[in-house]
């Protein structure tokens, strides 16, 4: 419709315009401003909304925050519900040679004594030397090569049409292509379920392997495989058992399958055999810093919603006193850096 009158208004005014001399353009400007100050109503008020919708997700992930830092399950050390929160002690340790422990949870008793006999270790075997860089191999020989080399016959899969290297590690089987390098066999074990890890040292020209856990149960069973380990130079029936950590607490002797355990709120960390007294002392300065922090986070949310929430929009100054809108397109044109801004 406005396009209509605008084609009328020029055709019938400018023709009229030359002999009244009247400015045609100008008088249609004017008739068509009413038309966009609508327009421009609507893009104020959905640049207020927009601006309304920002703040509230500003002050969501705010808020989103706080709860993450304070009341998660998952950070007892933050998180105000927990009762670990209030309960922290500064530890020492007579012989750190020995153990180290931390505690952050309600103990039992403050003072404790523990002679560590054992060390819990891993299951273990090593090869011999010069058994694999010392005839020609390598950690980038090829699956194929190194079957050549030691004369190992590969497994032929129809589905994929290549021959493929089948073994078996603590009853897990581990299968890799002719085509692939040593080291991806290599990586292939050490990401297997197998519960083991393998390590060469071309220095040494030998293979380590232990297992990734510590303690009795630890285990390393080769002999399903022992043709290809013994090619490699290990001796299957060598393996050296995982043991059990021994200690004696405050005179009670017990194991456990870890250096690492916790008995009774306290966290201990065998490093060494020997004795060692462990001293704990309530931490009120962390305890305290921990409260603090918590509130002066909320004393800053609190803070920064009641602005928002209180906040003025500037006013005009006009009869009723209505609110400044903000700034059209051709408002801004109209104005320099520094009147915008103001």
């Amino acid at each position: 419709m406005a396009n209509n009158i605008s084609n009328i208004l020029n055709t019938k005014l400018r023709f009229m315009g030359m002999a009244s001399g009247l400015d045609t353009d100008y008088i249609i400007q004017q008739m068509m401003s009413v038309e966009r100050l609508k327009v421009d109503r609507v893009k104020q008020d959905k640049q207020i909304l927009e601006w309304r919708r920002d703040d509230y997700r500003s002050i969501t992930n705010l808020l989103r925050g706080f709860k993450d830092e304070f009341f998660d399950i998952l950070k007892p050390a933050t998180n105000m519900r927990s009762a670990s929160t209030y309960y922290a002690y500064k530890v020492k340790s007579s012989n750190e040679n020995v153990v180290t422990a931390t505690a952050n949870g309600r103990i039992a008793m403050m003072e404790h004594t523990i002679e560590v006999t054992k060390l819990a270790e891993k299951a273990k075997i090593e090869s011999a030397t010069d058994k694999f860089g010392a005839v020609g191999l390598s950690l980038n020989s090829s699956i194929a090569d190194v079957a050549a080399k030691y004369n190992i016959d590969l497994t032929y899969d129809s589905s994929i049409e290549k021959h493929k290297l089948s073994l078996k590690i603590n009853d897990k089987t581990i299968e890799i292509t002719e085509d692939k390098k040593f080291s991806d066999l290599i990586s292939a074990i050490n990401n297997s379920d197998a519960g083991v890890k393998i390590s060469y040292s071309s220095f040494l020209d030998k293979f380590i392997m232990e297992s990734k856990g510590t303690g009795s149960a630890a285990k390393i069973d080769l002999t399903q495989s022992s043709e290809f380990f013994g090619k490699l130079g290990f001796n299957v029936s060598q393996v050296i058992n995982g043991q059990d950590a021994e200690f004696v607490l405050d005179g009670k002797t017990a194991t456990r399958n870890s250096n690492v355990f916790n008995i009774d709120g306290v966290t201990y960390t065998l490093t060494g055999t020997g004795t060692s007294t462990i001293k704990l002392t309530q931490d009120t300065d962390t305890i305290f810093n921990r409260i603090k922090n918590f509130i002066d986070k909320y004393n800053e949310i609190i803070e920064k919603i009641s602005g928002k929430v209180n906040e003025e929009r500037p006013k005009s100054g006009g009869k009723y006193g209505s609110y400044y809108l903000p700034l059209t397109e051709e408002q801004k044109e109209a104005m320099t850096e520094d009147e915008i801004k103001i």
